[in-house]
């Protein structure tokens, strides 16, 4: 008897230690996936640049450029700004994520709940399995079938045990219960730092999730670079934007000069001036600029001539480093107004109307 108690115990250990050796990877993501979540929630109702729409994170990172006065980050963010946006909310992640101290709260407290489903499962398992004087098998079908909202587990990758003797159910319960306690501990599953792998994971995973939320179309105006506002990346109609830019931004330039052309895309499509096409080479009259084909038949510009001091105050503080970085100068047809120096970097901010 004594020697059937102690094959039936040894059967017991190398179940459960087996058992938790191979979903261990899957309690590990479980907790993160849960913390990711909690993370990209909290944020989007607490962080002031993240809780709105795209618009208004636009609006945080333009203030943001204009309070760094960075002219590489301004080229990284006109060229690239799919990028930029979300090397912006990486950035905010980062932030949150480096209070350690409650990391390793949210952490635990996931942690302790993915036991408590681990434990409970384990003995509803045991349950059915004295019930219905079931096995091994009916064990594991059970366990990895009611864990399967809360983790991912391979059922196949336990066939190795399924034939085990877990007759003392009672015994196997309180050996789950003490192997997942020495597994957490072992394995350091509350342990957060800056070098901590599953947290750079973490973070990544963060700003995707958050990225995805306020991602939007990316499209950028063929003269002056100003992004599509649609929240919807392939979305049907044209593309449309609130406020357009000086066409310095799109570098473009009087043709044969080295004269920068600084008009505003909402003032030229009224004018009788015309543009050269990029793809055609074609002549295309500003009042019928959709004439030009992809990209320009694309998008909506109207004629009311509306301008942001945003871009104007822009063009005035980088002018050197813009024309170095273009080739062009702000001369002759491309002349900077005087008003536009006028313009305050206080005044910009204000105008972009964000709340920390």
């Amino acid at each position: 008897m004594f020697q059937n108690y102690c094959k039936g115990a040894n059967s017991v250990r190398i179940f459960s230690e087996f058992l938790f050796k191979n979903i261990l990877p899957a309690v590990e993501e479980a907790i993160y996936n849960k913390t990711k979540v909690q993370i990209a929630d909290n944020m989007k109702c607490n962080n002031p640049a993240i809780s709105g729409n795209r618009c208004n994170l636009e609006n945080h990172i333009l203030r943001h450029l204009a309070i760094q006065e960075e002219f590489k980050s301004y080229t990284e963010y006109i060229h690239n700004p799919k990028l930029y946006f979300q090397s912006f909310i990486g950035e905010h992640v980062e932030t949150f994520c480096g209070n350690y101290k409650e990391l390793q709260v949210m952490l635990r407290e996931n942690l302790k709940e993915i036991k408590l489903h681990i434990v409970h499962t384990s003995k509803e398992a045991s349950e059915e399995v004295n019930l219905k004087n079931g096995d091994a098998s009916m064990w594991l079908d059970h366990f990895c079938t009611n864990l399967g909202d809360h983790m991912v587990i391979n059922r196949q990758s336990l066939t190795s045990i399924q034939d085990e003797d877990i007759s003392d159910t009672e015994f196997l319960k309180d050996m789950i219960a003490k192997y997942l306690e020495e597994v957490v501990k072992s394995e350091n599953m509350e342990k957060v730092d800056a070098s901590s792998q599953h947290l750079c994971l973490l973070k990544q995973k963060i700003t995707e999730i958050l990225f995805k939320q306020l991602e939007g179309c990316w499209a950028q105006c063929p003269f002056c670079k100003a992004i599509c506002t649609n929240t919807m990346s392939n979305h049907t109609g044209d593309h449309r934007v609130q406020f357009h830019r000086s066409s310095a931004l799109g570098r473009w330039s009087y043709y044969k000069t080295d004269e920068f052309s600084n008009n505003f895309c909402t003032s030229m499509v009224s004018s009788d001036s015309s543009f050269r096409s990029c793809a055609s080479g074609n002549w295309i009259p500003f009042k019928s600029y959709r004439d030009g084909g992809d990209p320009y038949d694309k998008w909506s510009i109207t004629a009311d001539g509306s301008t942001q001091g945003y871009w104007k105050w822009f063009i005035c503080r980088f002018q050197k480093e813009w024309e170095d970085r273009c080739g062009y100068k702000f001369k002759g047809e491309g002349v900077i107004p005087d008003s536009w120096r006028k313009i305050t970097k206080e005044s910009v901010l204000e105008e972009l109307n964000v709340r920390d």
